[in-house]
């Protein structure tokens, strides 16, 4: 967070690359029938990938809506 709040807040004196890959398909998937925490039940079912990706895409849509430049 803190990161990216330096990305937006900071000095327009960065370019941005992006990287991506593809997703370990044997990822385990999170089972939110086993945690206690019911707040997190979207969760269900996605991987670490799925997150990472999530992340990705939001930092980069981020980026872009700020007028920072990412390739």
């Amino acid at each position: 967070h803190s990161q990216l709040q330096l990305w937006l807040d900071g000095p327009p004196d960065k370019m941005f690359t992006v990287l991506g890959g593809p997703i370990a398909p044997l990822a385990r998937p999170v089972d939110c029938a086993t945690l206690e925490d019911t707040r997190i039940g979207y969760l269900d079912g996605a991987t670490l990938g799925d997150l990472m990706e999530a992340s990705r895409e939001a930092t980069t849509e981020t980026l872009i809506a700020a007028g920072r430049p990412v390739r």
